[in-house]
């Protein structure tokens, strides 16, 4: 690491290990998810220890914690001009092909939360779409 860590005041030391300790993960996989070296992080610990007047929980317990799984981003192009009008009796023909998953596709808008799976219909997708006013 190249560049010069960040000075923090002690009352912001603190508040970052109290959030660390009420986080339910282990302080080196709190300090990594928020990029502070480890061993500032001990050190502030000991600091404050030493000083008097700040009372510091115990680190926690992290067997017990489970890190939220790692989404996937997929790149998806959308041509509408594999969307043939609906006609009654014609089915439309599409160019589409993929390789059909397990993993669904989740789509969040707003407040809106959308899962489908990998083998969804490419019109049916470009429709959701029209109708979310994307493009």
């Amino acid at each position: 690491m190249s560049h010069k860590a960040q000075r923090r005041s002690a009352a912001e030391q603190y508040e970052l290990i109290m959030e660390c300790r009420s986080s339910g993960m282990s302080d080196h996989q709190w300090c990594v998810a928020h990029d502070i070296n480890p061993g500032t992080f001990y050190n502030w610990v000991k600091r404050l220890r030493q000083k008097g007047g700040y009372e510091i929980p115990q680190p926690a317990d992290s067997s017990s914690f489970s890190p939220a799984p790692k989404q996937d981003v997929v790149k998806m192009e959308i041509l509408p001009e594999i969307c043939m009008p609906e006609q009654p009796g014609v089915e439309p023909v599409s160019m589409y092909k993929a390789t059909v998953q397990t993993a669904p596709i989740e789509i969040s808008f707003g407040n809106l939360k959308i899962s489908l799976t990998n083998d969804v219909d490419p019109c049916l997708l470009s429709r959701i779409f029209s109708a979310l006013g994307g493009s």
